[in-house]
Order: C-alpha cells, then sequence, then structure tokens
C-alpha cells in the first residue's frame, strides 16, 4: 500500500540510525549533512521515504522542497491514514514489530536507496533492492561522498528499459527458487 502511494521505484529513501549507533560505530553524519548529500535527487514534487530510529532529528530541515514522509505520516493526515486500517488490525505489540520489516519493503522499492554503515537493516533492503532489480542496486550510504554520476547513469540505463512501467509481477508460482538440503535426523 505505501510503496504503491509513493510510486514503485519513484521516490528516494533513507535509512538514518543514530540511537545506539553512536556509542557502537562512533559520531554518525548529522541530519541536515545527509540530506545535502541527498540534494541531487531531491526536489520540488519528489517523494522522500526517511525511515530513523530518531524521526524527530528531521524535523525543520531543508529538504529541497521534497515531499517528505516518515512511519507516523502513514497513520496521520499527511497520506489520509495510509496505514490506519492495517493498524486496527493488530495489538501495540504485533504493530512494534511490523514496523522494522514494512520499512524495509517501502524502503527497498525506492528508486535511490541511501543506508546507513554498519545497519543490518540497511544491508537486508540492499539485498531486498537487487533481488527486486531495482533502478539503483549499488550500495550507496550516508556517510561520505554519493555517487553522483554512476546513480545518474544507472538511472537512465534503467528507464530506457522501460523503467517501472516494465516491471511485471511473477506469477505465484514463479520467482527464485531457495534449495534447501537437510542432513539426517
Amino acid at each position: 500500500k505505501v510503496v504503491s502511494y509513493l510510486g514503485l521505484f519513484n521516490y528516494v529513501a533513507l535509512h538514518a540510525r543514530y540511537n545506539d549507533f553512536i556509542a557502537n560505530f562512533g559520531k554518525q553524519p548529522e541530519p541536515q549533512q545527509v540530506i545535502d548529500r541527498l540534494s541531487p535527487w531531491l526536489g520540488s514534487g519528489v517523494k522522500f521515504y526517511i525511515a530513523s530510529d530518531e524521526p524527530e532529528k528531521f524535523a525543520g530541515l531543508n529538504m529541497y522542497s521534497a515531499n517528505v514522509v516518515m512511519w507516523a505520516d502513514l497513520l496521520g493526515q499527511a497520506t489520509n491514514g495510509l496505514l490506519t486500517k492495517e493498524r486496527e488490525r493488530f495489538s501495540e505489540e504485533r504493530w512494534f514489530k511490523l514496523t522494522g520489516p514494512v520499512e524495509e519493503l517501502i524502503c527497498a522499492f525506492s528508486k535511490v536507496f541511501v543506508g546507513s554503515q554498519q545497519s543490518s537493516f540497511s544491508g537486508h533492503i540492499q539485498a531486498m533492492r537487487i533481488q527486486a532489480e531495482a533502478p539503483v542496486t549499488s550500495r550507496i550510504l550516508n556517510k561520505g561522498d554519493l555517487p553522483t554520476e554512476h546513480v545518474k547513469s544507472d538511472i537512465a540505463r534503467w528507464e530506457n528499459k522501460g523503467g517501472a512501467g516494465a516491471f511485471l509481477p511473477l506469477p505465484k508460482n514463479k520467482g527464485k527458487v531457495f534449495l534447501l538440503q537437510y542432513g539426517p535426523h
């Protein structure tokens, strides 16, 4: 539902991890620094999904006129309560446990995804992007230089292949097959 709302492979997504990362991996880039690095892909009309354990860090920042959506927005007026009915189906604990996997899926189907270094959450998203053949599958982190020209050429190549319009879900009985071998029990 959220990917459809944002537009399949038609938005920018960021995973910005702070909280315990600062203690374990050192200083993380300031949120405005990260947004400034993303500016080549932000602008008027661009939908920008931010997954963060500290979303309040992004309040009031210059988002280059992008239409910012965060988890809380999916339950509020900004998206007309997009996930309100789904939320009502689950207990508080279950909803909390679903938040991470759902945000991973949202980020996986973005045009450009920028993750946090050392994050298994960002790693899961990256793996899903490769399987989904997203427009940009190279690993892009919120620390350091962003490969702007490389990303632009990946997007252009993907669009020349038909872009999101060429994306067709496989029938339920088709897809990548993973074989498991079990030893003696």
